[in-house]
């Protein structure tokens, strides 16, 4: 049970930062001038939400 507890707080925190990563890619793309910084900020986006699931997937997985 409360290796399940964890698992859920990690969730959450998952889709928090999500959450704020899309936050912050909506208004880089809003301010964007060009295809070009469109582009950064599709790239900055993909590569934060991949850390952020790969950083849960292990916290996950160091659980005992």
């Amino acid at each position: 049970m409360y290796r399940m507890a964890q698992e859920a707080i990690f969730n959450d925190a998952y889709e928090d930062t999500l959450k704020h990563l899309f936050k912050i890619f909506f208004e880089a793309r809003l301010i964007a001038k060009n295809d070009t910084e469109r582009e950064v900020a599709e790239d900055r986006f993909m590569t934060g939400a991949r850390i952020a699931r790969e950083t849960r997937d292990r916290a996950v997985a160091l659980l005992p």
